[in-house]
C-alpha cells in the first residue's frame, strides 16, 4: 500500500512485570489484566497475585523500542537471509503502536504496553543483538494498517500450525485448524501453511507463525522440502493478508486482512526509461537500438518513486524483472541474450538467446528464444519448449506458475495483437482472451482473478482490466490519457496499478491509480530516456504450497 499512517515518537513500557502467560487481553475474557480481583479460577496466578504491573515505567524512542526489543521475541540466530528478522520488526513496531493507540489495552494506564509476553517482551539495553537492530533499522517506519489511519492489531506466536479447537468452551469458540494451515478457524480463517506441515502448535496460534517466517525466508519447510524464498514484505502479507485473499482466508471481514505502509513496504519498482530491444513487430538494425542519445540501463527505486538507484551504467539493456526474493533481476541485452544480475548490479550472467524475461514466483524464467514461448531454470537447468509462436511477446506468469499470459500477432504484418493464455507445460492450444483491437502486455493481479492490459479499443491505447480468464466486460482504467502508457503493473498488495507514460520530451514518468478506479496520480522522478519504457514490479508467490 502505497503512504504513510503517522507513527507515534515514544512508547512507555512497564516493565519488571509478571512474567506468566496470561490467556486473554480481550476486555470480554475471564483473564482480562485490568480487573484481576474478578478473575475466576483457572486464570494465571500471577494476574491474581499481583494485578496490573506496578514494576518500573520507562519511556523510549518507538525504533529504540523496536531495535532493542526484538531480540526478545525473534530469535537472532534466524539468519541468513534477514527476512524473518525484518518481518517480526515490522510486526513488533506495528503491534507496540496499537498498544499506544488504544489505552488500557495493557491492563493499566501508567503505561503503554507491559514487557512480559501477554504484551511483548522488551529489554532496554544498549548492545543489542547486531542482526536483530539491523532488521529493525532496514524497517524504520514501516508498519501495518487496515485503513492508512491506525495500526493493525499484528499478533503473532511461536508456531500458529494445526491449533487445536477451543478447551474451554462449549461449543468451542474456534474449531481449530488442520495440519498444515494456520488460524484458528474462526476470527483467524484456517490458511493453507505448508512450510509448517507436520508441527505442533506452539502459542496463541493467531497472526505470523515466528517459526513459518522462518522456515519461509530460508527457503525449507519443517520437514527439509525446499521452496522459493519470498522477501519479507511477502511473508507478511501471507500471514497477515493471505497475498491479497489469494486462497479465501483473509478479506476485510476477517482479522486476516492488512497492509504495509511506509518506505520499501510496498514493493520495489525496476525500469529501463528507454527502448533498445525490437519487438517481433519491429526488427531493426542491432546497431540502432540504442536510441536517441542516451543508453539504456536499469534502475530501481522503491514503489512510492524513492531511493532511486542506477545499477548499470552505460549499456544497452530492456525488459528487466525481478526474481520472487527480490535479489536478482533478469533483463534482455544485445544482441537478444537474456541475462542475470544482481539487483545491486555487477557482471550478468548469461542464460539464453532471446528477449521478453518473466520471472516465475515459483522461480522459472520464461522467455521467447526466437521459436517461441521457451522456459529454463535460473541454473540453466529444466530448459522446455512451451510452443513455436514466434510472435509471442511480454510473457507474464500466473501466480500459481501454471499458466503464461501473453500477447501475439499473425504475421506478417502483425496489424491486430491479442493477448492470449498458454499452459506452462506446453500441453493443449492458447486460448486467445481478445479479439479485434490491439491488446498488449498483460499483467496478473497478485490473487490470479485479474489481468490488467493495454488497449485501443476505445480508440487510443488506456489501461483496461479484465477477468483472467477472458470472461465478462473488460473495465476501462484510464481515459483520454494524454501521453501514450506503458507496462501496466500491479502493486504487490494488489490496491494499486502502476504504469509509465511516455512524455515526449524525452522522459517518462510515473503514474498510480486504486485498482478500483479513481483519478490516475503522477509522480516519482523524471526518468531520462523515454523511448518505449519498460519496468516490472516485485511480486509476491502464492503461498498455499511448496
Amino acid at each position: 500500500m502505497i503512504g504513510t499512517f503517522p507513527l507515534p515518537e515514544t512508547i512507555t513500557v512497564g516493565t519488571v512485570c509478571p512474567k506468566l502467560d496470561c490467556q486473554s487481553n480481550d476486555p470480554q475474557g475471564k483473564c482480562y489484566f485490568s480487573d484481576c480481583t474478578k478473575h475466576p479460577d483457572g486464570c494465571p496466578l500471577c494476574a491474581k497475585k499481583y494485578g496490573p504491573c506496578t514494576g518500573s515505567v520507562i519511556t523510549t524512542p518507538l525504533e529504540a523500542y523496536v531495535q532493542y526489543g526484538l531480540q526478545q521475541e525473534w530469535l537472532k540466530e534466524w539468519f541468513p537471509p534477514y527476512d524473518a528478522l525484518e518481518a517480526g520488526a515490522v510486526a513488533y513496531r506495528t503491534f507496540g503502536t496499537y498498544f499506544i493507540e488504544h489505552p488500557g489495552h495493557s491492563g493499566s494506564s501508567s503505561y503503554d504496553i507491559r514487557d512480559d509476553t501477554c504484551n511483548q517482551k522488551y529489554v532496554d539495553i544498549k548492545n543489542p543483538a547486531h542482526d536483530t537492530y539491523a532488521a529493525a533499522t532496514r524497517t524504520i517506519g514501516i508498519a501495518m494498517s487496515q485503513d492508512g489511519v491506525n495500526a493493525y492489531n499484528s499478533e503473532y506466536s511461536r508456531n500458529t500450525n494445526h491449533q487445536p479447537p477451543d478447551p474451554n468452551h462449549d461449543p468451542p469458540k474456534w474449531p481449530g485448524c488442520m495440519d498444515g494451515y494456520s488460524g484458528n478457524g474462526a476470527g483467524w480463517p484456517c490458511m493453507q501453511d505448508p512450510i509448517a506441515a507436520g508441527t505442533t502448535h506452539a502459542g496463541h496460534g493467531r497472526g505470523m507463525s515466528q517459526q513459518g517466517s522462518w522456515w519461509w525466508a530460508r527457503g525449507q519447510s519443517y520437514q527439509g522440502q525446499t521452496t522459493p524464498a519470498p522477501g519479507w514484505q511477502c511473508i507478511l502479507d501471507h500471514y497477515y493478508n493471505d497475498n491479497g485473499n489469494s486462497t479465501g482466508a483473509g478479506g476485510q471481514f476477517t482479522y486476516r486482512y492488512s497492509f504495509l505502509y511506509g518506505p520499501g513496504g510496498d514493493g520495489q519498482i525496476v525500469f529501463a526509461p528507454t527502448s533498445i530491444i525490437p519487438s517481433r513487430r519491429d526488427v531493426r538494425n542491432p546497431a540502432d537500438l540504442c536510441e536517441g542519445s542516451w543508453p539504456s540501463d536499469i534502475f530501481t527505486m522503491q514503489l512510492d518513486g524513492s531511493n532511486l538507484a542506477q545499477i548499470t551504467q552505460n549499456q544497452c539493456y530492456g525488459r528487466p524483472v525481478w526474481s520472487p526474493t527480490q535479489t536478482q533481476i533478469s533483463f534482455t541485452a544485445l544482441p537478444f541474450l537474456v541475462n542475470i544480475m544482481s539487483a545491486t548490479g555487477g557482471l550478468p550472467t548469461y542464460l539464453g538467446y532471446g528477449f521478453d524475461p518473466d520471472w516465475s514466483r515459483e522461480n522459472v524464467i520464461a522467455f521467447n528464444n526466437l521459436s517461441g514461448l521457451y522456459r529454463v531454470n535460473p541454473d540453466g537447468s529444466g530448459a522446455f519448449q512451451i510452443n513455436l509462436d514466434q510472435n509471442a511477446g511480454d510473457a507474464f506468469w500466473s501466480p500459481d506458475g501454471n499458466t503464461i499470459v501473453y500477447d501475439t500477432c499473425s504475421a506478417p504484418g502483425c496489424d491486430s495483437i491479442q493477448i492470449a493464455l498458454m499452459n506452462a507445460n506446453g500441453t493443449g492450444q492458447p486460448i486467445f482472451l481478445t479479439s479485434g483491437s490491439n491488446n498488449t502486455e498483460p499483467a496478473w493481479s497478485p490473487d490470479g482473478k485479474n489481468t490488467v492490459f493495454i488497449s485501443d479499443r476505445s480508440g487510443s491505447g488506456e489501461i483496461w482490466v479484465m477477468n483472467s480468464d477472458g470472461s465478462g466486460n473488460p473495465v476501462q482504467k484510464t481515459f483520454s490519457s494524454p501521453y501514450p502508457v506503458a507496462f501496466p503493473r500491479w502493486s504487490q498488495d494488489g490496491q494499486y496499478i502502476v504504469w509509465l507514460t511516455v512524455i515526449g520530451d524525452g522522459t517518462a514518468r510515473l503514474n498510480m491509480m486504486n485498482a478500483s478506479g479513481g483519478v490516475p496520480v503522477t509522480y516519482g522522478p523524471t526518468l531520462q530516456g523515454g523511448a518505449g519504457p519498460s519496468m516490472d514490479t516485485t511480486r509476491c508467490r502464492k503461498f498455499d504450497a511448496l
